[in-house]
């Protein structure tokens, strides 16, 4: 699969998070809380366990809280997942193959539903705790699964309560870097953004 996060699922497992993490639970969830919707552009980056880089790549995201969301990669190839908390659509344009099957958050591979699930799946996927050490003016936060799975940790940053980077270390000690840039907060989004447009013309343009 092109997809470079194709091992990035939340875990919905029935595990809370212990106690000396609820703080930081508990302020992950208000900053997510304020970021209702995101729309960026991206620009992610997969190195070694050694850190030479292994491939680079580029798209746009369009998050809207709770489990909508459209995760684009146009560069180097162009890849699209979409999920609309009943649907979810993945579409290869290089190859014009197109997977549509029920919305499972299990099956949601993709940052974004990190982003758009609600406070109750993160802090029951998650053991969530604070990085103190992290820059001036950065809220970053640990998340690491309670049930194993294709990754091993997942890190968030926010500055000026935006979200601005993820970091990602999945079980091949791979690292995943994504910077989210030009981002908007809040703004009212379009529906037909979590709707795959299977018409001609909307086709086309992607594989444009």
């Amino acid at each position: 699969m092109r997809f470079l996060l194709s091992g990035f699922v939340l875990l919905c497992a029935g595990f809370s998070v212990h106690a000396a993490s609820n703080n930081a639970a508990e302020q992950l969830q208000m900053l997510l809380a304020k970021n209702q919707t995101i729309q960026a552009s991206f620009e992610q980056t997969v190195s070694s366990e050694e850190g030479d880089v292994l491939q680079q790549s580029q798209g746009a995201i369009a998050l809207s809280r709770p489990n909508h969301f459209r995760w684009e990669s146009t560069e180097p190839f162009h890849y699209l997942v979409i999920g609309n908390g009943k649907t979810l659509w993945r579409y290869d344009a290089d190859l014009e193959q197109l997977d549509v099957e029920p919305f499972d958050a299990q099956l949601a591979d993709t940052p974004a539903l990190i982003f758009s699930a609600s406070p109750e799946a993160l802090t029951a996927a998650y053991q969530i705790s604070k990085n103190e050490k992290a820059a001036a003016g950065v809220d970053e936060f640990i998340l690491l699964p309670n049930a194993s799975g294709l990754f091993s940790e997942l890190r968030l940053q926010f500055k000026n309560g935006g979200l601005v980077e993820m970091q990602l270390v999945d079980n091949l000690q791979q690292h995943s870097r994504i910077l989210f840039k030009k981002a908007k907060y809040n703004i009212k989004l379009n529906e037909s953004l979590f709707r795959f447009d299977d018409s001609p013309e909307a086709l086309e343009r992607l594989s444009q």
